[in-house]
């Protein structure tokens, strides 16, 4: 799925959660979690080279429409503070360390 067929299908969620009166009060919590749960999924599979372009445009969603930062643990935290406060640069690096670390983890369990 692209992320613009991804920005439409969380403008209907909104609009379906809106229209049906059901975004609010502890439903509001588990909705931007499950949002931000995108968000971050996003990020840590897109293509390193299509990076740019996708913080930009989730960066325009979670402002737009208002998506809460709701991390579990720290580095999702990380990721989501980087996205609201505009630090690319140093959220290529995060990710770009997180996928070296995964990969020595995996050739180190291998042997």
């Amino acid at each position: 799925m692209t992320i613009e067929h991804s920005c439409l299908l969380i403008f209907a969620i909104n609009i379906f959660l809106e229209k049906e009166n059901v975004y609010s009060g502890s439903n509001e919590l588990i909705v931007s979690q499950l949002l931000s749960n995108y968000v971050i999924f996003s990020l840590l599979y897109c293509n390193i080279e299509k990076l740019k372009n996708c913080f930009e445009e989730l960066q325009l969603i979670c402002k737009s429409e208002g998506i809460k930062a709701c991390g579990r643990n720290f580095f999702e935290k990380w990721i989501l503070l980087l996205l609201y406060e505009n630090k690319y640069y140093l959220l290529k690096i995060s990710l770009q360390l997180r996928r070296l670390m995964r990969h020595l983890i995996r050739r180190l369990l291998r042997r």
